[in-house]
């Protein structure tokens, strides 16, 4: 899930996925019919953070580059153990 909610004037967003997801598939879908897009990285992912970007392509051949943050959660489990 886009996060903040996808808004065209917005350029940056995150995502976060679980641990273990090693590919995203990212689809566009456009609110104009003869704007179209380009996905410009591949779709693999590895632990942190991946940045994928998708360029919004206008009519005119105006651009708008939208960056999707995309982080892999890796949550580590500490456990103590204290001996009284």
């Amino acid at each position: 899930e886009l996060n903040p909610t996808f808004d065209s004037e917005v350029l940056d967003y995150n995502v976060e996925v679980e641990e273990g997801v090693t590919s995203v598939t990212i689809e566009a879908v456009t609110s104009v019919s003869t704007t179209t897009y380009k996905l410009l990285d591949s779709n693999t992912i590895k632990v942190g953070t991946n940045v994928k970007r998708v360029i919004a392509i206008a009519e005119d051949g105006t651009t708008k580059t939208y960056n999707i943050n995309i982080i892999i959660n890796t949550s580590i489990n500490c456990i103590y153990y204290v001996n009284f």
